[in-house]
């Protein structure tokens, strides 16, 4: 995973929490929060998506964590 792939990841772990997305204006903040320009926000949560981390956009409101299913 790039550097800067796993610096956003791990800010959206912390950023994200149970079933809240992480809306347009929330990954914008972000972007100035960790200091990395937001379409590099925007290439990373869409790599993240594609790697099955996060849902993607749940009825265009934002990113959802995939959260794995508790219990076995």
């Amino acid at each position: 995973m790039d550097e800067n792939v796993r610096k956003i990841a791990e800010a959206l772990v912390e950023a994200v929490t149970g079933l809240s997305p992480v809306s347009r204006t929330n990954w914008r903040k972000l972007s100035r929060d960790i200091g990395t320009p937001r379409q590099a926000v925007f290439d990373a949560l869409e790599a993240l998506t594609a790697a099955g981390y996060i849902s993607g956009w749940v009825n265009g409101a934002g990113y959802r964590l995939a959260l794995p299913e508790s219990g076995g």
